[in-house]
């Protein structure tokens, strides 16, 4: 019973204290309103100071969001411009590349065409210098790096004859017997060819290999590179070689590693012809 009575005191203390909280609340308020009221009217001038300290601490804040405001506009705005500037940039970066390896491909088809002039010319002019042929590959060790040609001294064959297929360059006759001859491949590492890249106007002598790639062995670089995807034809500057037949693509240009493509594959190629020299 006794339990009983005291929580009842201890609620009924505790729902006092909480209806007492607002009345308190307005007792103040309207304690602080008469107060304020009754400033204004015994000192009128304080009204006024009053005013326009409020005025003027509002137009002070209200100017600091403003100007807030108005620098995250700005701000949101350089974002937007500089995002608009990089997806423009990429844009024309992505538009230069296009630009630049349509160049080249028109390079290559000039030259192509060049070449392919070159060859026709020679044929009207040295009908009788073409010789087509077949073409047997000959494997030493698994390696491709020559072929043979059933024809030889008895077809005016001779040493150093280029071979080619249409206006791509095969190789070189190196030796020749009176019905057949051996020619020596593109891609052979014992070749030395001296070539002349279409775009950059760079000369180098190229070097086989046994995977079929033709790499740089020397560089007449004038400050430049050549570009991937560049037409390679021979530049006629020596190891028996005429300028102007077609060799490859470049399919890798770094400083210490430039890599052509040829365009002659031995096991795509049944007929070629000799240039009887």
């Amino acid at each position: 019973m006794s339990d009983g009575n005291h929580n009842y005191k201890i609620s009924s203390r505790l729902k006092l204290n909480k209806d007492s909280i607002p009345k308190k609340l307005i007792a103040f308020v309207t304690a602080l309103s008469l107060c304020i009221g009754a400033l204004f009217y015994f000192f009128p001038t304080a009204k006024d100071k009053v005013l326009d300290a409020y005025n003027s601490s509002f137009f002070g804040i209200y100017t600091i969001m403003n100007n807030f405001n108005e620098s995250v506009i700005s701000k949101k705005n350089a974002v937007i411009n500089y995002i608009g500037l990089e997806e423009r940039y990429r844009q024309l970066e992505s538009e230069n590349e296009e630009l630049k390896s349509r160049m080249i491909n028109y390079q290559n088809i000039l030259s192509e065409n060049q070449s392919l002039k070159r060859m026709i010319k020679y044929s009207i002019n040295n009908p009788r210098k073409i010789l087509s042929t077949k073409f047997f590959t000959h494997s030493v060790d698994g390696y491709v790096d020559f072929a043979r040609i059933p024809v030889g001294k008895v077809n005016g064959i001779k040493e150093n004859d280029i071979v080619v297929e249409g206006e791509k360059l095969v190789g070189r006759v190196t030796d020749v017997e009176e019905n057949h001859a051996k020619v020596i491949l593109v891609t052979s590492p014992d070749l030395k060819l001296p070539v002349f890249f279409t775009s950059t106007n760079v000369k180098a002598v190229l070097r086989g290999s046994h995977d079929g790639k033709l790499f740089v062995t020397l560089l007449n670089v004038n400050n430049l590179l050549p570009q991937k995807d560049e037409l390679v034809i021979t530049s006629g500057d020596g190891y028996h070689f005429p300028s102007g037949i077609a060799v490859g693509i470049v399919t890798k240009s770094e400083t210490d590693l430039i890599e052509i493509t040829p365009f002659f594959d031995y096991k795509k190629v049944n007929i070629v012809s000799i240039l009887r020299g």
